[in-house]
């Protein structure tokens, strides 16, 4: 329509193509009022001709697909135009990825790793988990609102597959299962080397780190391992420098394991910085840290003060027998002690039980940035025989799981020193308690290794979270799951990872509430751009409603980045702050 205004004689014709070859306007044009060489944004004849001005309505929108490098230049553009940096010719430019493309991603993001949002992980592969659930009925409601083909993503650009998988139906049975229990370890839908059936034998201790990952230690095979939070599951072994290990915790950058037949605490460095890096340290910290070691460090140069300070700490590390590079021992200032369960507090403190002299001790980490030492206080006396395989701490409260008939879930008060059995073995409420862990949202849950359970202990009642009790070993919902021989538990948020020993697996326990949500997102996303089923009517949406629909998942998107962040500050914050309490009370 515009072309028409424009070109409805030879000699507009001649001077509009004029301008387009120089790539600016030319002096007719100019004096004529023309701005631009585009033709979207000049005027009309008619209005130039009765001096009026035109008026247009124009959007320009550049649109492409995903692509990295087209994502790289469309936040490039948005940061221009931001910073009024870019050309008068792309401001007005709006860079607006292809919305099937959106959905791909966001389905993509969620098929290849395992998400977390609200204390809640998920995946693409619940959904297969609940199409193969033990109870008939979840399992063929779940089977009737979706497809082999579009659980399984092996056709990654198909959208109808997406579609499928948005929908409310398929929302309503998440919901109506409420938790789904997934075994990561070894991966049951995929053969997958990096997680095949037997990388794990007896897995008896496990904790989360941080970047989505998980630290197992297997009893059977003397071996530490870590199970990157990726779909399937990559696991890679980080040690076998151990003897039967059964606990291990992870504190600021470092994974430590009760390495129970050594009689020791081990040690391994997992992330860099948490000791000294002499070449990474400016001149002035360098002759500070050797003057509080007694070491000259007057008129040297920065080269000379690095290898002053690598050589003392060669010579720390060689004297207390360390290989910071590799699993090593914990410097204590006791002997005799038999590790049997290792729970983190803070930064620099963390609990253990030991075997031999029947207590459960506070350990305070000490780095002087050479080596790691721990300082040991007894903390908690318990009787004779007991068998302490699980410890957590909750604010001032330290729960200790005994695994004897006489034992039970124990509460220790860390501000009065008192202590009492909240849950007793042998009893209705549990028959034979194995691990225990804290939920951010400070429920108690714990594994009942003879009755096949995961339970849960809250105002001073107990109850089922998930295990049917039946003598097998599989995934599912809640309530039709079953473990063989659950055993330590370790929690991230609302979501619990359970070792089942007896045959060699590692399962993650979830809501299905933010995979819902998740869900809910993508399939207003789709609506709104009009994306849908061949043979379903589209979605009608206005500009108005479909603004306020995107804006609504803009809000969730980055509500969702704004927790995330401030989870991981608060959780900082708050170990810092615990595990400095703590040392001063009993101090």
């Amino acid at each position: 329509m515009m072309k028409r205004k424009y070109f409805h004689n030879l000699t507009r014709i001649s001077t509009f193509i004029d301008c387009v070859q120089s790539t600016q306007v030319c002096g007719n044009c100019e004096a004529s009022g023309q701005r631009f060489v585009e033709a979207p944004l000049r005027a009309c004849s008619r209005c130039i001709a009765s001096g009026k001005q035109c008026v247009s309505l124009f959007i320009p929108i550049w649109t492409a697909d995903c692509e990295e490098n087209n994502k790289q230049a469309m936040v490039k553009l948005l940061e221009m135009k931001e910073k009024g940096t870019n050309s008068a010719a792309l401001q007005l430019l709006v860079p607006l990825p292809e919305a099937t493309h959106v959905a791909k991603c966001l389905k993509g993001s969620f098929a290849n790793w395992f998400q977390f949002k609200a204390g809640e992980r998920f995946n693409l592969s619940n959904l297969r988990v609940l199409c193969n659930d033990p109870d008939p009925p979840l399992r063929r409601r779940m089977r009737d609102v979706t497809t082999l083909s579009a659980i399984r993503n092996r056709d990654r650009v198909s959208v109808p597959d997406l579609l499928i998988i948005n929908r409310e139906s398929v929302r309503g049975v998440l919901r109506e299962a409420k938790l789904t229990v997934q075994t990561l370890i070894p991966e049951p839908f995929r053969l997958y080397k990096g997680n095949a059936r037997g990388v794990l034998s007896h897995p008896t201790g496990l904790c989360i780190a941080p970047e989505g990952k998980l630290l197992i230690c297997d009893h059977s095979k003397s071996r530490l391992f870590q199970g990157r939070l990726h779909y399937p599951v990559n696991v890679s072994e980080l040690s076998s420098n151990l003897k039967n290990p059964n606990g291990v915790a992870f504190l600021n950058g470092v994974a430590y394991v009760a390495d129970t037949g050594n009689n020791r605490v081990a040690f391994l460095i997992q992330k860099p910085g948490v000791l000294f890096r002499p070449n990474n340290m400016k001149v002035d910290d360098l002759k500070q840290r050797l003057e509080e070691r007694g070491i000259q460090s007057r008129n040297l140069n920065k080269k000379d003060l690095v290898k002053r300070i690598n050589e003392w700490i060669k010579n720390e590390q060689r004297r207390n027998n360390i290989d910071v590079n590799n699993l090593s021992s914990l410097p204590l200032n006791v002997t005799n002690i038999t590790p049997l369960a290792l729970c983190g507090c803070g930064n620099d403190l963390m609990f253990l039980s030991d075997l031999q002299s029947n207590t459960i001790k506070q350990v305070t980490i000490e780095n002087n940035g050479a080596i790691l030492k721990g300082t040991i206080v007894t903390v908690v006396s318990l009787e004779q025989g007991a068998l302490p395989y699980g410890i957590s701490v909750s604010g001032n409260k330290l729960y200790i799981a005994d695994s004897r008939d006489k034992g039970g879930l124990i509460q220790f008060d860390l501000s009065n020193g008192n202590s009492n059995v909240v849950v007793e073995n042998l009893s209705t409420e549990c028959q034979r308690i194995h691990s225990v862990a804290v939920t951010t949202g400070g429920d108690v849950v714990f594994t009942d290794r003879d009755a096949k359970k995961i339970k849960k202990f809250c105002n001073g009642t107990v109850t089922e979270i998930a295990g049917s009790g039946s003598d097998l070993s599989q995934e599912g919902s809640s309530k039709s799951a079953s473990f063989l021989q659950p055993t330590a538990i370790c929690t991230e948020g609302n979501t619990m990872y359970v070792c089942d020993t007896a045959v060699g697996r590692v399962c993650v326990i979830s809501p299905t509430s933010s995979l819902s949500s998740y869900l809910e997102q993508n399939d207003v996303i789709c609506k709104t751009f009009g994306i849908h089923l061949r043979g379903m009517p589209p979605e009608v949406v206005n500009i108005t409603q479909a603004l306020d629909k995107l804006r609504g998942v803009s809000s969730w998107l980055n509500s969702w980045e704004r927790q995330t962040r401030e989870s991981l500050r608060s959780h900082r914050s708050s170990s810092r702050t615990s595990g400095h309490c703590l040392l001063q009370e009993h101090k």
